[in-house]
């Protein structure tokens, strides 16, 4: 069984998000800054009337983005039944992609990452690290945490 990604970019890092979670993608998109809050989180989108989180890849991550925030594209996902926006540099193309390329993550992952990570496919001439939204969202918010593997066909939906 395949599942459908969608590929982006943080700095040269390549990431995806299974694509069924995608609501929509945007360029430009201004958000208001919260007072207080956590570095990754740039702050409260307003979309069509609806107050939307938007968190930076690259700081959640503890990666080195290549872009202005200005620049960047915020891909709206689906987390627990509501939407939030991730900042990342870039969007790539959607891929089909097997469980006979996927490997779960190294224990030696950073923990920063690891809580977000459910594993990489091996492409011809990249990694592709998956990045469960869910996953993210919940350690974030000290409601789990990730101490077995995840196995790639039962993301959460």
């Amino acid at each position: 069984m395949n599942i459908s990604y969608l590929t982006f970019f943080i700095g040269k890092n390549q990431f995806c998000i299974p694509a069924e979670r995608v609501l929509e993608m945007n360029r430009n998109t201004d958000y208001t800054s919260v007072p207080g809050a956590p570095a990754a989180i740039k702050g409260i989108l307003n979309l069509r009337g609806q107050l939307i989180v938007t968190f930076d890849m690259s700081s959640l991550l503890g990666l080195e983005g290549s872009r202005k925030l200005s620049e960047a594209v915020s891909i709206i996902v689906d987390v627990d039944s509501s939407p939030i926006s991730l900042l990342v540099d870039g969007v790539g193309d959607i891929l089909s992609l097997g469980a006979d390329t996927f490997e779960r993550p190294p224990n030696n992952f950073p923990l920063h990452i690891r809580n977000a990570v459910i594993g990489a496919h091996k492409l011809a001439d990249s990694l592709l690290v998956v990045i469960d939204p869910n996953l993210l969202i919940q350690y974030l918010t000290g409601k789990v945490e990730i101490s077995t593997p995840v196995d790639p066909l039962f993301i959460s939906p």
